[in-house]
């Protein structure tokens, strides 16, 4: 039954009976016109009089209570009271219809009993469509209106009432058992869209709906606070090319195809990381997911957007200390690579010294010497330079760089760490060029952990395997994917390889196989999640004689196949 809805639901169901109420209030003062006007000349003025001058009053009272009602805020508060004004005035209406069942009923003449049932019956069905939405109302109308006239053709006492008594008793049944289903799913309904407003209300991504062609038309909370507009404000605005400039994502829009879509409707199983604006004219990076829907036979967009700043800003910094760890695990590798050069120089200093002191001086020598110093000299800047690009923090924006060059300076800051444990590294690059799209910075990253991790396992097989090959070896393996618009890398260790239950959660963070203190369990973890953000993924596998790790880049967009 109605009567045990919550308050809460009630906000929502009394507006929509009072909205109404100026129907019901016209039905009823027609067939009150008309009812005058057929019977005027069978029933007493006086008694016609006074019904009508009833129904004038009622009208008239509920007519102001409806005023009054389009002034006031409802809420959980102040809801019943309205809701039993509202059934008050309707039963106020359904006793003078019933009165009208009694006093207006004309047993012989069939005609105008008929017409009478008509009109009563016609109105008390009526008001199951503008009363449904609060079933009280309705009732009170409905149950006072219609019985009456069906027990005065019952009190009639010939058969053709009798018959007619008993419909209108089933037909009574029937209505209100079909009323209380209505109510019913009224409830459902109204549930279920404060449900969804609730969920919209509270969700933190922001969320919009647009039309085909990209103009928003519904937003939550979340998504106007986000770009600094009110939920009305919203409504109209170009999702894309305006909220999400096409200038602050020229990455995006150089993915157009003729079609001019491609680079705007994504799926949400693939959201893209764009800039968007906010309405100070201020940016920040959102992640942003798109997808297609049809509703009433219209295509329709979904997007669900995510300030990602201070995620990006957190990530950053993991990156950066991972980094630096990196760094601390190459640190033997790093001074042999700058001591050599200096152990030259000193060398080289020292006997240009003792030559410069003969008699006479040799200059030619002394020229040969500093020329050594300025080369080893470029090679050590050339190193720390490299030292200092690699562990700057990245900048926002991705660009297109040659993947061979960079595996190259990873190759450069590694080799001389593992050629002082003994570890051959062999590369093979198919045709190129590879161009990819994202960080090479934190690409290069990722390949140092790859290598580093390699160099670990080898070692850790040296030192516990007594069949351990006597030459640990690392292999790089570059080339085309499948379609020619992948790249693969591929570093294989002869290293003991990877457990069958660690391959499952290898790159879950803070998973490590290393003992206490050498590892932190976020360097592979870290690489996967470099690798999505470029559009790869990275996988690992055991071979006949180790372990071998495999990442896959989309090539950049523009970039000739070989």
């Amino acid at each position: 039954m109605q009567d045990t809805r919550s308050d809460h639901a009630l906000t929502e169901l009394v507006p929509l009976a009072y909205r109404s109420v100026p129907l019901a209030l016209a039905a009823n003062f027609v067939c009150a016109a008309a009812v005058g006007y057929v019977l005027w000349d069978h029933i007493a003025n006086q008694i016609l009089s006074v019904w009508l001058a009833g129904v004038l009053l009622v009208s008239i009272l509920r007519l102001g209570l409806w005023s009054r009602f389009q002034k006031v805020q409802i809420d959980a508060s102040n809801v019943q009271k309205w809701a039993h004004w509202l059934t008050l005035g309707s039963g106020a209406a359904g006793v003078l219809w019933g009165t009208a069942g009694f006093l207006l009923f004309i047993p012989d003449d069939p005609h105008l009993h008929t017409f009478l049932l008509f009109v009563i019956g016609g109105l008390a069905t009526g008001a199951l469509a503008v009363s449904g939405p609060h079933l009280p109302t309705f009732h009170a109308f409905f149950l006072t209106s219609l019985p009456p006239i069906g027990v005065r053709l019952f009190l009639a006492g010939e058969a053709s009432h009798l018959m007619m008594a008993t419909l209108v008793a089933f037909y009574c049944l029937a209505i209100f058992i079909i009323s209380l289903r209505i109510g019913k799913s009224f409830v459902e309904v109204i549930s279920l869209e404060q449900r969804l407003r609730a969920v919209m209300e509270n969700v933190l991504d922001g969320i919009a709906t647009m039309d085909s062609s990209g103009r928003i038309q519904s937003a939550n909370p979340a998504f106007s606070d986000m770009f600094g507009y009110t939920e009305k404000e919203c409504i109209g605005k170009a999702f894309f090319g305006g909220l999400l400039p096409a200038e602050y994502n020229v990455d995006a829009a150089s993915e157009r195809t003729a079609s001019g879509e491609a680079w705007q409707w994504g799926t949400a199983v693939s959201a893209r990381e764009l800039v968007a604006k906010r309405k100070d004219r201020s940016t920040f990076l959102a992640d942003v997911a798109t997808s297609s829907m049809t509703y009433a036979g219209e295509n329709m967009h979904i997007a669900i957007v995510r300030d990602i700043t201070e995620q990006k800003a957190m990530q950053i910094q993991l990156l950066q200390a991972s980094k630096l760890a990196t760094l601390g695990q190459m640190a033997a590798g790093i001074a042999h690579e700058l001591n050599q050069p200096l152990n030259v120089i000193r060398m080289a200093a020292e006997n240009a010294l003792i030559r410069q002191r003969a008699d006479p001086p040799d200059k030619k020598y002394a020229e040969e010497k500093l020329k050594l110093i300025a080369q080893q000299s470029e090679r050590m800047g050339n190193s720390i330079n490299h030292l200092r690009a690699f562990s700057r923090l990245d900048e926002a924006r991705t660009e297109a760089f040659d993947l061979e060059t960079t595996i190259h300076q990873s190759i450069q800051l590694v080799q001389d760490q593992l050629n002082i444990d003994s570890i051959l590294l062999h590369t093979q690059f198919s045709k190129g060029p590879f161009v990819v799209k994202g960080h090479p910075n934190q690409l290069e990253h990722v390949l140092l952990n790859l290598l580093n991790n390699a160099r670990d396992a080898i070692l850790e097989r040296q030192n516990q395997d007594a069949n351990a090959p006597e030459k640990g070896q690392i292999d790089i393996e570059v080339f085309a994917d499948g379609p020619a618009s992948m790249v693969a890398v591929r570093i294989t260790d002869n290293g003991p390889g990877i457990g069958a239950k660690d391959l499952e959660q290898i790159f879950d963070p803070f998973f490590t196989t290393k003992p206490v203190g050498k590892g932190t369990g976020l360097g592979l973890s870290i690489a996967q999640g470099i690798i999505q953000a470029m559009g790869g993924r990275i996988s690992a596998k055991n071979t006949a004689t180790g372990a071998s790790f495999e990442v896959k880049l989309p090539r950049s967009s523009g970039e000739e196949t070989g």
